[in-house]
């Protein structure tokens, strides 16, 4: 009987831990914006989410170690319609910096400073990157192209933005907003650039 009420204590002990304890995706998330910046394609361009956060499942990252983690949990998906692969991308914020290339997967990170924050802009799939780490690119700077490497089923621009929060040493994943807006849950509407 002792041994069975011991087995029941641990079993509910855990399950208010799991319920109570924050995921790791929640901890590494806010749903205020980033800074509002142009797009990331040709501003006479127009292109249509193609893959979302909403009810879509969620976009996260293991960057490295465990203690690393970060979460592209507002990561938004988007591609050109006619034509997805080998399109030009450009930075939404002039003054940024190139902070790694995996060209292997299309990754390329560029941060700058608002304030005294530093937020770090992520394309990923990309077919190529033109930039190294160290460059310093603006919004008429063409980064790289539009592809399908890593895990991707087709051409798209996958763009995620973060804020490096000190205190907790880790990325956290914002909405990111261009053009003077955060974008919907809509595979229908074309976004002109800006």
């Amino acid at each position: 009987m002792r041994k069975h009420a011991l087995r029941l204590a641990a079993i509910v002990a855990l399950l208010l831990a799991s319920v109570m304890a924050p995921s790791m995706a929640q901890a590494h998330q806010s749903s205020s914006p980033s800074p509002n910046g142009e797009s990331p394609w040709l501003y006479s361009d127009s292109w249509v989410l193609s893959g979302s956060w909403y009810g879509e499942g969620l976009h996260t990252d293991y960057c490295g170690s465990p203690a690393e983690h970060c979460s592209d949990y507002y990561a938004l998906d988007f591609s050109k319609p006619s034509a997805p692969c080998y399109q030009a991308l450009y930075p939404i914020w002039d003054g940024m910096t190139v902070a790694t290339v995996d060209r292997t997967i299309g990754r390329l990170t560029m941060t700058k400073k608002f304030g005294t924050v530093t937020w770090r802009v992520k394309y990923m799939h990309m077919d190529t990157i033109n930039y190294n780490p160290g460059a310093v690119v603006g919004t008429t700077t063409v980064v790289g192209k539009t592809g399908n490497k890593g895990q991707s089923s087709g051409c798209h621009l996958h763009i995620s933005t973060q804020a490096y929060d000190s205190a907790s040493g880790a990325w956290v994943s914002h909405p990111p907003q261009f053009c003077g807006r955060t974008y919907p849950h809509d595979h229908t509407t074309a976004w002109k650039g800006c």
